[in-house]
């Protein structure tokens, strides 16, 4: 699902969305099922294509490619805190530690 990534490589702050959705999908009417499945999909998509799993790896747990403002060059092609943090609390919605 590289889809999620701009035409210059970086990642547009998908893992806020994928916990926006898993959020809302927290109230659990039936109009919200399908909102789960989508954030599910896309934070597979991140955990699959961005994150770094290398046990010896110093940023180990970090999502790469994050952009914050491609326009101004500010912050292209990096790791995130808050992308970070959002995987992390979405990741929790769905495996609560």
């Amino acid at each position: 699902m590289r889809g999620y990534s701009g035409l210059d490589g970086c990642r547009k702050r998908i893992e806020i969305t994928a916990y926006g959705l898993l959020k809302l999908a927290e109230r659990g009417d039936p109009s919200t099922c399908e909102l789960q499945q989508v954030g599910s999909r896309i934070l597979s998509s991140l955990v699959t294509d961005y994150l770094v799993t290398e046990s010896q790896a110093a940023n180990r747990g970090a999502l790469l490619h994050g952009c914050y403002r491609y326009p101004q060059g500010v912050s292209i092609n990096n790791e995130l805190i808050w992308g970070d943090f959002y995987a992390a609390a979405a990741l929790d919605l769905l495996v609560p530690i």
